[in-house]
């Protein structure tokens, strides 16, 4: 992501980090949290349609659950999701 225009990321002469790049590394780490709560949030609702009757509708949502494990860092989680979402939609 580039740093928007304007914001000054040089480093101050003790070699702390500016204002500027102090701003920013905090903006990003607030969107990368904001973020994370919002994937939480989807797979609360696709958990609940994996457990659907209905073959396509689990599978779609196991897959999506698949994609967000590995957003988040699951990636055993996020394998284990997508095995199941191939099965469900026999691919």
């Amino acid at each position: 992501v580039p740093m928007p225009k304007g914001i000054d990321i040089e480093s101050s002469s003790d070699g702390d980090l500016g204002m500027g790049e102090l701003l920013y590394r905090g903006a990003r780490s607030y969107e990368y949290e904001s973020l994370h709560i919002e994937w939480e949030k989807a797979m609360e609702i696709w958990l609940e349609e994996a457990q659907s009757k209905n073959t396509l509708r689990s599978g779609y949502a196991a897959h999506n659950i698949s994609v967000a494990c590995e957003i988040l860092g699951m990636e055993e989680l996020g394998r284990s999701w997508s095995e199941m979402s191939r099965k469900l939609l026999n691919y």
